[in-house]
């Protein structure tokens, strides 16, 4: 957990700003729409009495009057949508809504028992297209209907038993469909009785701070996007010694899966793409400037 909040720091300040930014918006639409009704009920008064006295009016003929209504009724200021990008606890419909608002977020807990034992943990759906880039067919709460082409990251961390209780809940099934395929899985050495009494983090925190700086430049970067909800994505070509790499790397892996590993197949058969987008991520993350 402590070291969860140390690196995802800049997500969370990047949150607050975009929540800032909201109420400001919402504080603006405030005083839009107040504005927006007064003006409303001069231009119906306007119109009514045309209707009533014809003979009366100077000036503005009736349809004028009409027009002029139409056009404010069409342009009612629009209230404005809180962005969310990490979600934690939360419905399939509150997921499927954020995401209709803003595409990309991620699930990112520290505590992923929340997930495991909440409403999402089984929509496989959405879920592996946030993985793949797949369009998912979404239904508003007023009716109408929308594709959202979700780009979603999950970083879940827990106890190990936990997660083998996930694991074989519904026999498998998680497994079975690829979700877990999709995963990158880690386990931290126990170091109960080899610790040491080491308080020097000065060469943790300068790395660490020089991490931080480079995610807050790229999450300034993609503010506009994400605002707009309109993200445009960059080509990355594979060079020649990459693509060598890749293939023999293939190879290996068409290998194990046939051995010894069998029984994870479906998670070395995803090997290939998850590695490809990890050195995507090393590439960006270190220049975004270069294909």
């Amino acid at each position: 957990t402590t070291i969860n909040k140390q690196v995802m720091a800049p997500f969370y300040e990047f949150m607050d700003e975009l929540y800032a930014d909201y109420e400001h918006r919402l504080s603006k639409y405030k005083g839009d729409v107040e504005l927006w009704r007064i003006k409303k009920k001069v231009l119906e008064r306007a119109v009514s009495s045309a209707y009533k006295h014809p003979d009366e009016e100077e000036g503005e003929s009736v349809e004028e009057k009409e027009k002029k209504l139409r056009l404010h009724t069409s342009n009612e200021p629009q209230k404005p949508k809180r962005l969310t990008l990490i979600y934690e606890d939360t419905t399939l419909k509150a997921l499927t809504d954020g995401m209709d608002i803003c595409s990309h977020g991620g699930f990112i807990s520290d505590e992923a028992i929340i997930f495991f034992k909440g409403y999402t943990n089984d929509k496989f759906g959405i879920l592996n297209k946030g993985w793949e880039g797949g369009v998912y067919a979404h239904k508003r709460a007023d009716g109408t209907d929308t594709l959202i082409k979700p780009c979603l990251t999950v970083s879940l961390m827990t106890q190990p038993r936990v997660a083998k209780d996930y694991f074989r809940k519904g026999e498998g099934i998680a497994k079975d469909v690829g979700f877990l395929a999709r995963f990158l899985f880690s386990e931290a050495k126990s170091t109960i009785g080899n610790r040491t009494d080491n308080t020097d983090f000065s060469r943790s925190r300068k790395c660490l701070n020089i991490f931080h700086d480079r995610i807050r430049a790229l999450l300034s970067q993609q503010k506009e996007y994400i605002t707009s909800n309109k993200f445009s994505k960059k080509t990355l070509t594979l060079s020649a010694k990459a693509l060598a790499v890749k293939k023999q790397f293939g190879n290996e892996i068409n290998d194990k899966i046939g051995l010894e590993s069998s029984h994870i197949k479906e998670i070395l058969s995803k090997s290939g793409t998850n590695a490809a987008r990890i050195a995507a991520i090393f590439h960006c993350f270190n220049d975004n400037s270069s294909n």
